[in-house]
């Protein structure tokens, strides 16, 4: 396989004609937010549960979701809970997806993705990888034809605007700050199709790199040498300014001043942004992981090989280089439901023949 198979999205060019056979299931699961610290910390918590379903257009086509238990796989149509999965209340934490930018390139049905920790100081590249602060819930698909994975189009993340506008009143903050939770929040999947990426709220390009007001004082951490200190990971040599500013300087505009929004201060040497270029989060909007529907392309979450139990590493968490991550979404909570919709396709299959 190619190097960027783990970053390479495969565009389905199925139309309705195409379409073969449909399964799903459904679960969903409440996200509440807390947080103490300029990145913010995050509480997990389930508070209701959707059956599963099952739709099947050809009655010789099947789909079954499972999970291992005691090292066997059952497979269920009721649908599944956090806690099917050893998860009671979980806590997200500030963690960064940025590491799958070193994933291995081969895939293994034993990898795990994982996440970096937050940073605690002038730290250049990954952080340690962390071990709590994120949701992994791990899938077995059957079915017996080669499949791509798709989501249903009832797969969606929505604020709790009643649960927001409590902890607002609370807080004495706007419920609509807090509201922009989804912005941040993130989907991974990970499968023979390698590593896929959905947001769950707006799009935006997200650099793993930049310069962080960490300590919230108003500036741009600099190092022992008085230079910006440039976090995350990138290609190429940070260079500076020859000579350090004369006065203190912001270029943010009217965007409000948080980790990723502050004043260059007088006395550093600036960074020159043309000396690197940053890796780079590769994710889509979740509807762009809706089954097709005869009129676009969709993005496939994973795939499926025929008559073997292929395992699903389902992973959420909020990205901390995202923007909308900023200590503003302290007790802010969401909902979140998926469905999941095998096809069975000629291309499939195709994808598995190589």
């Amino acid at each position: 396989m190619k190097p960027s198979f783990y970053r390479k999205h495969y565009r389905s060019k199925l139309s309705s004609g195409k379409l073969f056979a449909l399964a799903g299931v459904v679960f969903a699961l409440a996200i509440g937010v807390s947080a103490t610290s300029t990145f913010a910390w995050y509480s997990l918590t389930e508070v209701f549960r959707l059956g599963g379903f099952e739709l099947s257009v050809e009655t010789d086509f099947s789909f079954q979701i499972g999970r291992k238990v005691d090292g066997q796989i059952t497979y269920s149509d009721e649908g599944y809970t956090l806690s099917d999965f050893g998860y009671e209340k979980p806590t997200l934490d500030n963690v960064s997806n940025m590491s799958c930018t070193g994933y291995p390139v081969e895939y293994s049905d034993t990898f795990v993705p994982t996440f970096s920790s937050g940073y605690v100081g002038p730290v250049s590249g990954l952080t340690p990888a962390a071990t709590e602060g994120f949701v992994q819930l791990e899938f077995y698909c059957l079915a017996n034809h080669d499949a791509f994975l798709y989501l249903t189009e009832d797969s969606v993340a929505t604020p709790n605007a009643e649960a927001n506008m409590e902890a607002a009143q609370k807080k004495g903050v706007d419920p609509d700050v807090l509201n922009n939770v989804t912005n941040a929040a993130r989907l991974s999947f990970y499968s023979p199709l390698g590593y896929v990426i959905a947001e769950l709220g707006e799009h935006e390009d997200v650099d793993y790199c930049g310069l962080l007001d960490l300590y919230g004082r108003g500036y741009y951490v600099t190092d022992q040498d008085d230079k910006e200190f440039l976090y995350g990971v990138y290609d190429g040599t940070p260079s500076y300014s020859s000579t350090p500013l004369s006065a203190d300087t912001y270029d943010y505009g009217e965007k409000a001043q948080d980790i990723f929004h502050a004043k260059h201060r007088a006395g550093t040497y600036t960074l020159n942004e043309n000396s690197i270029t940053p890796k780079k989060e590769v994710a889509h909007p979740i509807a762009d992981y809706f089954v097709p529907d005869g009129y676009g392309d969709s993005y496939p979450i994973a795939a499926i090989k025929a008559n073997e139990p292929t395992r699903l590493m389902v992973s959420i968490f909020l990205e901390g280089w995202d923007h909308d991550m900023t200590s503003a979404l302290i007790d802010a909570s969401f909902n979140i439901q998926l469905g999941f919709v095998a096809m069975f396709s000629k291309e499939a299959k195709d994808f598995f023949a190589k």
